[in-house]
C-alpha cells in the first residue's frame, strides 16, 4: 500500500499517471472505491486495513494455516536443542490448540479466540497461565519470523492464583488405587506404586521410565526428562522396594491414559491433578523432617518451591502409615 501510495501523483500529473494505467487497473480502482464508498469508508482506509490483516508470509500467496505456523515453530525449536520436556510441552498445548484452530489462517487468531479455547476446557488457573505462555513463546516467534505483527495473547489476561495448599491423597486413597490396580489392571501396579512413594513427575518423568531406569536402591531420572533439565536420583525406600519386587516396572505402558482413568474410576478415589507428586512431597517431609532432602529427591531447582507449593500439615501417625503401604498387607491379599 506504501509503494503504491509512493507511485501515486500529488501535483498536476493525475491526468498524466491515470491515463498511463491499464483498463483494467482503471477499472478495478473504479470498483473498489465505488464498494469502500457503499460502506462509508475510504478506498485508502480499505487498503491499510488489508495490509494490516493480510498473511504476506506464504510464498504462494495464500495464508499460512495455525497449524502450518505451529509446525514450522516446533520445528525450529527441536533444530535450537531445546529440552525434550519443553517440546513435549509444547506440542501438547499447541497440539490441543491446532485440533481445534488449526485450519484457520494465523491472521484470524483473536484474542476473543485464545479466550474461547482456554475458557472452553476445564483446566486449573495454574494450567492456563503456563498455556498461555506457551502460547505467547509461539506468537512472539511468529513475530520475530513475520508471520504476524502483533501477539493475540498480549491482551489475554492471566487467571489470578490462589494461595492455597495443594491437594493430597489420604493414606486410605493410596491403598484404594493401588488395590484397585492390582485387581483391574496389574501392569499399572507400577505408574502407581513410583508416583506415590518416588514422586516422579508424571508426564515427562513418570510416564516415561524404563527398567533401566530403575537401579538397587534408587531410580534414576535423566535430564532430557527432568523439568531442572539435570540429572538426579530419587532413593527407593523400603517399601516402594517390595511393590518393585513384586511388581517390577516394564516399558511404558500403551494407551495409558485410557487405562488409568479405568483404574480411577473404578476405585471410586478422587482424583487430584500432580495428586501423587504433592503427596510424596507432604509424607516425605513430614516423616524425614529433613526440607534439603526431600528438595533434592523431587529435583527443585529453587529450595523454596518446596514450601510454596508442596508442603502441607500431616500427622506423624500418617506419614508412618504412608511409608508402611506395601503389598504384603492384609488389603492387599484379596486382590
Amino acid at each position: 500500500a506504501e509503494d503504491f501510495a509512493g507511485r501515486v501523483p500529488v501535483s498536476g500529473d493525475m491526468d498524466k499517471w491515470w491515463m498511463q494505467l491499464s483498463f483494467k487497473a482503471q477499472t478495478d480502482i473504479a470498483s473498489a472505491y465505488s464498494e469502500a464508498a457503499k460502506h462509508g469508508f475510504s478506498l485508502v482506509k480499505a487498503v491499510h486495513s488489508y495490509s494490516e490483516h493480510a498473511d504476506w508470509s506464504s510464498s504462494s500467496g495464500n495464508p499460512i494455516k495455525v497449524s502450518d505456523s505451529i509446525q514450522r515453530f516446533l520445528s525450529a525449536k527441536k533444530e535450537k536443542g531445546l529440552r525434550r520436556r519443553s517440546i513435549l510441552s509444547l506440542e501438547s498445548v499447541l497440539g490441543m490448540f491446532s485440533l481445534e484452530y488449526g485450519h484457520q489462517s494465523l491472521r484470524k487468531v483473536s484474542p476473543k479466540l485464545i479466550h474461547s479455547f482456554l475458557k472452553g476446557n476445564d483446566w486449573a488457573a495454574g494450567t492456563r497461565r503456563r498455556y498461555i505462555s506457551d502460547l505467547t513463546n509461539f506468537f512472539n516467534w511468529c513475530i520475530r519470523n513475520e508471520f504476524l505483527t502483533k501477539n493475540p495473547c498480549s491482551a489475554v489476561e492471566k487467571p489470578v492464583m490462589i494461595d492455597s495448599p495443594p491437594e493430597i491423597f489420604s493414606v486410605e486413597d493410596v491403598r484404594q488405587l493401588l488395590k484397585t490396580a492390582i485387581t483391574v489392571d496389574a501392569e499399572l501396579v507400577p505408574y502407581f506404586s513410583v508416583g506415590m512413594f518416588a514422586g516422579l513427575r508424571p508426564n515427562s518423568e513418570l510416564e516415561h521410565l524404563k527398567p533401566d531406569d530403575v537401579k538397587n536402591v534408587v531410580i534414576e531420572v535423566n535430564s532430557f526428562k527432568s523439568k531442572s533439565a539435570r540429572r538426579r536420583f530419587v532413593s527407593i525406600q523400603p517399601n516402594l522396594n517390595k511393590w518393585l519386587k513384586k511388581y517390577p516396572v516394564g516399558m511404558p505402558p500403551r494407551n495409558l491414559r485410557r487405562r488409568k482413568e479405568a483404574v480411577i474410576d473404578i476405585s471410586k478415589v478422587k482424583w487430584i491433578p500432580d495428586g501423587m507428586r504433592h503427596s510424596f512431597g507432604s509424607y516425605h517431609l513430614a516423616h524425614f523432617q529433613d526440607s534439603g532432602k526431600t528438595s533434592l529427591e523431587m529435583g527443585h531447582s529453587k529450595p523454596e518451591t518446596l514450601f510454596n507449593h508442596y508442603r502441607e500439615r500431616i500427622s506423624s501417625q500418617d506419614a508412618k502409615g504412608f511409608w508402611s503401604i506395601s503389598p504384603s498387607d492384609s488389603c492387599f491379599s484379596n486382590s
